[in-house]
């Protein structure tokens, strides 16, 4: 958890820590052993540090912490790195491994109580989103099986810390709301489930679709931090001969020892020394073959036998070999190989692979020349790799040669032969420093020949070996052979790589165009089959594409493509990339340009990015995968969405709402990098839920910015800028009917580059519901008018117009006014029932005649209602009613936001007058003049207007009284005065009515008695009844609205005067009669006829 980064040209070091490396806000102090330098620095709460050192290359460096209450730690060493760490990935969730320490959950499901047994402890850190709540639905921890907090599974323990109680229900499943991030700490029953070299991963599933993955890998044993992993070896003399009474013994220096960081492990620590055959396992995992003997010196293992475990001591470590009861063949020579392990503080073996090993050669006992070579293996890469070989000769007693003794030298097949003639076989290679022919001459000097073996033009495929031999020649003073048997043999060991350390940071990365940032490749720790490090100059390949490489059972390594954008393309291939060793390392940047396919919302695909070898031209070597590591890549998942104005007002015009989608999340948790390209739709099943079903969206609906997509008019392409996608959603021509409501979503969806869509599975949608409006409020002033079938009107005010959710509807909303019969329905369904009448003003509907169109104004419509054609006989009602239509003028529904009625009225009531009341009934035109007033209609408090067309009549039964008797009249005729012009025409309806107008309230006529006669000394009435007509003058009813009588008297009394006699034959007398009245004692008219008799 920390690191010391090379230093840069000033000369200090970056020294830094990760969280949890020391106690939050402990104060660190760093002090440099190998120079003299130090630093104080006071660690974040998290445990985190960092500061700068003066120091060099694989100086040692001394870090303490002091807590808060002067507890000082221990002191952890670190060295300053010779090449640059990764730095961490970045990312939403991190996993920590802390090791199996506290027995807090038992092996099983529901098993949330301790059971004796040490459980595995992780903690998990997350981020959600700054102010975002989700509800956690449960965790998996997978590794080497799986525990998890859902039902059935083997449970997995949270806290908020070690030491708090669970969070689990006593199932073991776990439900709880998160906000903007949570650090749990977990608990694992281990039980086998801890392993080295695994990596774990956690995964967080929220109730809202996201989730998030952190991982860490539990490395083996042999590869933490501060074990050894590597070492150099040197021998002086690695030729031994095996004897029973003389073994051979040689001393082996082991030095520079680093662990898997490339640092210098300090002074102290333990590795193991072995000769003995399949002691270690070379880097494939096959057993090291050696021909045996003893480390004579170091401790035995505990828990090996095999191996003698040493102290490392100044940075180095010197063991002894001896041959033991091996014994030597004769004329041919066989490997002892030397293995290197790790071992702990006891002087345990940690593991099977060995970090170096050194092959020794167990010379034939006939011969009389013993040789070494340093390094006694080379890296056969064709390069020009050269080995100093120094050869012993002696006489056949085993005295050292003469100075000046000629020898032959060669590493050629066949060079040498066996006493039956058959080859010695050889690798080949070069040996140099000989002169004559094919330069294998050698001249002895100071007992010894000196010369280099080179392995130049040799190409050794991955994990394999081959193995020149060194042939020596005995020669005579001219440098002749005088004989083709050799008089000693020497093998080396040309190798080639087997395995890499690669490590990628982040290991993850969304699948998103523009591609995303790339990650950082490093390749370290490169092997040869030996276990011994490749040459710091050697060649390898990096390639991300998919069966570049091959395991050893030849199957193909597969990758989803990429690219490695640094190095320098080999001539095997563009998808090969050559980068030389530097101090061990190499750094490198995979992109995922190119990738192959697509990985859907929600999915992931995995581009591996594979180590192979490379010849010193930086031509493929072998198809053998040296190393690999994955790089996740993974889909988007899941965006939370948010919407300003979640109701509009839908009557057909344009509204609108901004959407935003933000914390735009990929598979993994992690934000989707800033100009990812993703699509904004908002048509009907324009996306899909994750099971396939179709996103329904109201016609109408659309996204109204963003850029043109490939994939169809629909869809809008965005890029996502600060975290978030803004979209403008608009619903045009989108109509509701009262009551009901339209949902118009807008979905997210993943997108390539270029625009096109990458999957129709929802990342996110947001709801927008269309409501129409619903209600309102009418009133008509006046509330009552006459209805004659003339146009009189009342002004009808409808307002407080209001949509479903009580809110004003917008100016400009469109609204249709009747007032015809059943032109709407209230909400049971039943109609709107009305005398009808004419609406003023507005236009015409194309729906219905009955129906004019209105716009809202100020939140109002005001219009006239007119009774024009409608006639009331008593009291009708007509109802004006309002109705929703859209902006195209089409109604949305039947259904009577609100209504209005205004009372109909017809004639009820009049005064009728007429003078003389009482007038001759002698037969002798009689007139009485008739004025009828005070006219109101059945409402008492409305007069009836000017205009009103009432009928009169003198006619017997020519109406009724309310009770349904006969109003009983003697007779006479109506006639006008003149005063309307038309007055006095009869009625269509019946010849008995006479029509006359009202003008300035009142109606004026005439009664005539003409040729009615009452007996003498009788009265007749005559009654002038009033009926209400229409307009046309056709009676409304037979029920009389007033009346009068006027009273017709009969000639009663008379006064005669004359002679009291007159003769009888033939006398006349003259008789005269005045004062003739009539009953009621007034004059007869002239003209009335009387009958005198004698």
């Amino acid at each position: 958890r920390m690191s010391a980064e090379p230093p840069s040209s000033d000369g200090r070091s970056l020294v830094y820590a990760l969280s949890g490396a020391v106690e939050g806000n402990a104060v660190v102090d760093i002090v440099n052993t190998t120079h003299p330098a130090s630093v104080t620095v006071t660690a974040a709460a998290d445990g985190t540090f960092s500061c700068f050192i003066n120091g060099a290359i694989d100086d040692v460096l001394t870090v303490t912490a002091t807590d808060s209450v002067g507890n000082r730690g221990p002191s952890t060493n670190i060295s300053i790195r010779r090449t640059p760490s990764l730095p961490p990935a970045q990312g939403s969730t991190t996993l920590r491994f802390d090791g199996v320490l506290v027995d807090r959950v038992g092996n099983a499901a529901a098993a949330v109580t301790p059971d004796g047994k040490l459980d595995a402890v992780f903690v998990m850190t997350m981020a959600i989103g700054d102010g975002v709540t989700r509800q956690l639905s449960y965790i998996d921890l997978t590794g080497n099986g799986t525990r998890s907090t859902r039902a059935g599974n083997v449970v997995l323990g949270v806290a908020v810390d070690a030491g708090s109680p669970l969070l689990n229900s006593p199932d073991g499943t776990l439900s709880l709301p998160v906000t903007g991030g949570a650090t749990l700490t977990l608990f694992a029953a281990d039980e086998g489930f801890i392993q080295g070299e695994t990596t774990y991963t956690v995964t967080a599933v929220f109730t809202d679709g996201s989730r998030f993955v952190g991982t860490c890998l539990i490395q083996d044993a042999a590869d933490r931090v501060g074990i050894p992993h590597s070492a150099t070896m040197t021998i002086p003399w690695a030729s031994v001969v095996g004897s029973t009474t003389n073994p051979g013994t040689t001393t082996i220096t082991i030095s520079n020892i680093r662990d898997i960081e490339g640092e210098l492990v300090p002074d102290g620590t333990k590795i193991a020394v072995s000769a003995v055959s399949a002691a270690a396992k070379n880097p494939l995992g096959d057993a090291i073959a050696s021909a045996g003997g003893n480390i004579v010196d170091g401790d035995p293992s505990p828990n090996n036998p095999s191996f003698k475990v040493f102290t490392i001591s100044g940075g180095q470590v010197t063991a002894t070999y001896s041959t033991g009861s091996v014994v030597s063949a004769t004329v041919t020579n066989s490997f002892v190989t030397v293995q290197v392990i790790a071992a702990d503080a006891s002087g345990n073996v940690i593991g099977t692979e060995a970090i170096a090993s050194a092959a020794l050669n167990l010379t034939g006992n006939t011969f009389r020349v013993q040789a070494t070579s340093t390094p006694t293996s080379l890296y056969g890469d064709r390069a020009d790799r050269r080995s100093h070989i120094t050869i012993r000769v002696n006489d056949t007693s085993g005295n050292p040669v003469a100075d000046g003794t000629k020898i032959l030298v060669s590493a050629a097949g066949c060079f040498a032969r066996f006493s039956n003639g058959f080859c010695y076989s050889s690798a080949g290679g070069t040996v140099l420093g000989g002169r004559g022919a094919n330069n294998s001459v050698f001249t002895v000097s100071g007992g010894v020949v000196q010369a280099d073996y080179s392995s130049a033009g040799l190409l050794v495929g991955s994990g394999a070996t081959i193995v020149p031999s060194i042939q020596i020649l005995a020669a005579d003073s001219n440098g002749n052979a005088t004989s083709s048997q050799p008089i000693g043999l020497y093998n080396l060991q040309v190798v080639g790589a087997a395995v890499a350390e690669v490590e990628v940071a982040p290991d993850t990365m969304p699948y998103v165009d523009p591609v995303p940032n790339p990650a950082r490749v490093r390749v370290h720790h490169v092997h040869d089959i030996l276990a011994n490090l490749v040459p710091e100059d050697a060649n390898i390949l990096i390639t991300a594409a998919d069966c570049a490489s091959r395991f050893r059972n030849g199957f193909c390594v597969s990758s989803a493509g990429g690219v490695i954008t640094d190095g320098t393309p080999s001539s095997s291939g563009s998808s090969f990339k050559v980068f030389p060793l530097q101090f061990g390392d190499v750094q490198a940047t995979y992109s995922s340009q190119g990738f192959s396919g697509t990985v859907q919302p929600g999915q992931s695909r995995d581009a591996t990015v594979q180590v192979l070898m490379a010849d010193n031209s930086g031509a493929l070597a072998s198809s053998l995968n040296l190393g690999r590591v994955p790089i996740h890549v993974v889909g988007p998942l899941n965006a939370l969405a948010s919407v300003d104005q979640t109701v509009l007002f839908g009557d057909g015009r344009l509204v609108t709402s901004t959407v935003t989608f933000d914390h735009i999340l990929d598979a993994d948790g992690n934000p989707l990098p800033e100009g990812s390209k993703v699509i904004a739709t908002a048509a009907d099943c324009g996306g899909r839920f994750s099971n396939g079903f179709c996103i329904s969206s109201t016609p109408g609906s659309q996204v109204l910015n963003g850029d043109a997509s490939p994939s169809g008019s629909a869809y809008k392409v965005f890029s996502i800028t600060n975290g978030k996608v803004n979209v403008q959603y608009g619903a045009q021509g989108v109509s509701v009917a009262p009551g009901a409501n339209k949902i118009g979503r807008v979905v997210l969806l993943g997108a390539f580059g270029n625009g096109q869509l990458l999957s129709s599975t929802a990342l996110a949608y947001a709801e927008i519901t269309l409501i129409g409006t619903t209600s309102a409020q009418g009133s008509i002033s006046p509330a009552a008018i006459h209805a004659d079938g003339r146009d009189f009107r009342a002004s009808v005010t409808f307002s407080n117009f209001k949509d479903r959710d009580g809110r004003p509807v917008p100016d400009g909303t469109r609204i249709g006014l009747s007032a015809s019969d059943c032109a709407a329905r209230y909400s049971n369904g039943f109609c709107v029932s009305s005398a009808g009448g004419l609406i003023i003003g507005g236009d015409s509907a194309p729906f219905s005649s009955a129906f004019r169109l209105f716009s809202v104004t100020n939140g109002q419509i005001v219009a006239e209602y007119s009774s024009q054609n409608v006639v009331a006989v008593t009291t009708l009602t007509a109802t004006v009613m309002a109705v929703s239509v859209d902006q195209s003028n089409n109604e949305l529904s039947g259904l009577a936001l609100a209504t209005a009625s205004v009372r109909l009225l017809a004639p009820g009531s009049a005064m009728v007058s007429v003078s003389p009341v009482d007038i001759a009934g002698t037969g002798v035109t009689q007139t009485s003049n008739i004025v009828i007033s005070n006219l109101k209609d059945v409402d008492t408090s409305v007069p009836v207007p000017d205009g009103t067309k009432i009928a009169l009549s003198a006619v017997n039964c020519a109406s009724r009284f309310s009770n349904g008797f006969c109003v009983s009249s003697v007779g006479g005729d109506i006639l006008p005065v003149g005063t309307v012009p038309d007055d006095g025409t009869t009625s269509p309806s019946s010849s008995s009515w006479k029509i006359f107008t009202v003008s300035g309230g009142e109606v004026r006529a005439t009664y005539s008695a003409t040729g009615l006669w009452a007996n003498p000394g009788a009265t007749n009435t005559a009654t002038v009844q009033v009926l209400p007509a229409n307009k046309d003058g056709y009676l409304l009813h037979n029920t009389e609205i007033g009346y009068a009588e006027i009273k017709l008297h009969g000639t009663t009394s008379t006064t005669g005067s004359g002679p009291t006699t007159v003769a009888r034959n033939g006398g006349t007398a003259s008789v005269t009669f005045a004062g003739i009245r009539d009953s009621a004692g007034n004059l007869v008219p002239d003209g009335t006829l009387v009958v005198v008799a004698v």
